[in-house]
C-alpha cells in the first residue's frame, strides 16, 4: 500500500513545521537547535499529541514525549511496541498509512 499522503523518503523521520512544510533529517544529522526549540516548546503546549511509524528510540526528538504535560494526551501508532507505551493514553498496532487511510474514510 502506498500512503497518499506520504512525504520525504521512505524511512526518514520527518520534522514537521505548522506551516505543513517538511524538512527531512536523515540518520546521524543534526538537527536544527531553533526547530528543536521549537518543537520542545510545541510539546509543552499541546493538549495531544500524535506519534507514528517511529520506533521512538532515536533522540533527540523521541525525547518530545518527555515535555508533554500531564493533562496531555499521547497516542502511538506504530507496528511494534516502543519504550513510550507505558505512557500513552492509547496505543494502536498496526500500518501508519492503513490506519490513517481508514480513520480518514470515517
Amino acid at each position: 500500500m502506498i500512503c497518499s499522503g506520504y512525504l520525504g523518503m521512505r524511512g526518514s523521520p520527518l520534522f514537521l513545521r505548522r506551516t505543513g512544510a517538511a524538512d527531512v533529517v536523515l540518520y546521524g544529522e543534526t538537527l536544527n537547535e531553533q526547530d528543536l526549540a521549537r518543537a520542545v516548546r510545541y510539546a509543552e503546549e499541546a493538549e495531544l499529541m500524535v506519534v507514528g511509524g517511529t520506533s521512538l528510540v532515536v533522540y533527540p526528538v523521541a525525547g518530545l514525549v518527555n515535555y508533554l504535560s500531564p493533562h496531555a494526551k499521547l497516542v502511538i501508532l506504530n507496528r511494534e511496541e516502543t519504550p513510550f507505551d507505558g505512557k500513552a493514553n492509547l496505543v494502536i498496532r498496526g500500518d501508519l498509512c492503513e490506519a490513517l487511510t481508514a480513520v480518514s474514510k470515517e
